[in-house]
């Protein structure tokens, strides 16, 4: 019952090629209401869920990029479809008003994070400042350490400035967290013998490269895994 009548709509998909447009159209059927979604050539493939939440009722399409990326549309579902919001995730797990939603980011090398997101009639919230990367060598057994080749100094705690410690040239560290701080970009990584620490990831606007302290990440580490 999509829009509170008392009567359930069936609910599917259908899609056509434009090959001259080199897209493919998607349409959402909803009842007697349908919703056309074009996914341009970046895109390899959408996936949409309904859902009925105590907030409403909503629909998700989640398109995947050719490079890695991710690109979901919230609509509310009443009388009409409308859409309300996107953001730059993709869908993980929904359930009533939560979403926890996966991205593809760069720092110190290419990771995908976990974030929480509310949805309701307005749009999406993102419920926390931290985007968080399953690489805890302590509950991952594939996680990945990168390999400082230089002593670096890092934060115990990322408010206090004066928490400096310095972790050793050969130690490994792993990202655990990416957080927006009010001074920037902070990475929250662990090691195995318990250490947790933060930096602050700067890009240098002259160069285009990122620092820690105002040294180039790769005068840092000995290997950063990126992508491609």
């Amino acid at each position: 019952d999509a829009n509170d009548d008392g009567t359930l709509e069936n609910i599917y998909v259908t899609n056509t090629v434009d090959e001259d447009a080199m897209e493919v159209v998607y349409t959402l059927h909803l009842g007697d209401q349908e919703l056309a979604y074009n996914a341009d050539s970046s895109m390899y493939y959408v996936s949409f869920y309904y859902v009925h939440s105590a907030g409403g009722n909503f629909v998700f399409a989640d398109a995947s990029m050719d490079n890695g990326f991710n690109e979901t549309t919230l609509y509310k579902v009443g009388d009409t479809i409308k859409e309300i919001d996107k953001n730059e995730y993709a869908v993980s797990e929904i359930s009533d008003g939560t979403l926890k939603m996966t991205a593809i980011r760069d720092a110190l090398g290419t990771w995908t994070v976990i974030d929480e997101f509310s949805y309701d009639a307005n749009g999406f919230t993102r419920k926390n400042t931290a985007e968080k990367i399953d690489n805890n060598p302590s509950s991952n057994s594939d996680a990945r350490g990168i390999k400082l080749k230089a002593d670096m100094e890092y934060l115990l705690d990322y408010n206090d400035k004066d928490s400096t410690q310095t972790i050793e040239s050969g130690s490994l560290i792993y990202p655990v967290t990416i957080i927006d701080s009010s001074d920037g970009t902070v990475i929250g990584f662990v090691t195995e013998d318990g250490i947790t620490g933060y930096v602050y990831y700067k890009e240098d606007s002259s160069t285009g490269s990122h620092t820690i302290n105002g040294i180039d990440e790769m005068e840092l580490f000995e290997e950063l895994p990126y992508a491609g």
